[in-house]
């Protein structure tokens, strides 16, 4: 066990640390049978969540989404708003950007993208209920397309 980064703040007349500890751990490889379904996640920048079900050990693919593309619209609106209060040349615009446009920004973004990993696990409740055994995995689905047979 490792410890990382700790941060040190005060709330309401107390204090409070936050330390962050790293450890490694060993995941056992899941064994993949006939009912397990894998639904692979990729996360990439055109398109923000990518999942696709591979079943009959990863041999059939289906239930491709491409979830999360309203982050695009709303970074580019945030992003048009911060070129708007430049060339309007507002007084302390990096205030007013951080306090307006930023946070806003985040919050709306992280909204999505929760939303669109509860979508992902719902999914993959939906596929236990149905007596399969789901496996979720992040990483990169190049060739997902092609055929591997």
């Amino acid at each position: 066990m490792e410890i990382g980064e700790s941060k040190l703040f005060k709330r309401n007349g107390e204090f409070y640390i936050h330390i962050t500890v790293q450890k490694d751990l060993e995941v056992p490889k899941p064994e993949l049978t006939d009912e397990a379904v894998v639904i692979a996640c990729d996360i990439g920048e055109s398109n923000p969540l990518v999942s696709v079900e591979l079943g009959d050990q990863g041999k059939k693919r289906k239930n491709a989404q491409f979830l999360g593309r309203n982050v695009r619209s709303v970074k580019a609106h945030y992003n048009n708003l911060k070129k708007l209060a430049g060339r309007k040349k507002i007084k302390h615009a990096t205030n007013w950007i951080k306090k307006h446009v930023e946070n806003k920004e985040k919050r709306k973004v992280n909204d999505i993208l929760h939303k669109t990993t509860t979508k992902i696990v719902d999914r993959a409740k939906i596929l236990k209920r149905l007596g399969y055994e789901p496996i979720i995995v992040l990483g990169d689905l190049k060739k997902v397309r092609h055929s591997r047979d």
